[in-house]
């Protein structure tokens, strides 16, 4: 998906790009957030079938409770967010009050791939699509290895 499509779908869903920084200077970049968030020792947090009654609108409301509850939404509503592609840059959003729904992000098939990290860099919080589910991921990051 190119950037324009992701930025344009970002609106649809009612979120401010703040900016499109050139580089945040703090890891995780969005590649190794994505594979934090999916690894294979992770656990979602919370599991919504896809299938269920307003699963998008239940998945939005869960994974906004788990980032605000971890910090990775700021108070004044920031947070740094990559959708669908991994290579891409940190986009800084802002969201909306009261409602919005993250449905514009969701591809033909119904899922969603979403990473969003906190500024400071110390906590992923994801949405990914597995086995018919839509799963919320919320971890720590490891601090950097200073002797690496």
């Amino acid at each position: 998906m190119s950037s324009s499509t992701i930025e344009s779908r970002l609106r649809a869903c009612g979120l401010l790009l703040v900016e499109r920084p050139a580089a945040c200077p703090t890891s995780p970049t969005p590649r190794e957030a994505f594979h934090l968030a999916v690894g294979f020792t992770t656990s979602p947090s919370e599991r919504i079938p896809k299938r269920s009654p307003d699963a998008v609108e239940r998945t939005t409301q869960a994974w906004l409770s788990h980032a605000r509850s971890t910090g990775v939404i700021a108070e004044d509503d920031d947070t740094l967010l990559v959708a669908a592609a991994i290579d891409g840059p940190w986009l800084r959003v802002r969201l909306p009050r009261p409602a919005f729904s993250l449905a514009p992000l969701a591809d033909p098939q119904g899922d969603i791939e979403l990473t969003t990290r906190s500024h400071s860099g110390d906590r992923v919080c994801a949405i990914s699509t597995d086995d018919g589910e839509y799963w919320i991921i919320s971890e720590p990051c490891p601090p950097e290895d200073p002797w690496a």
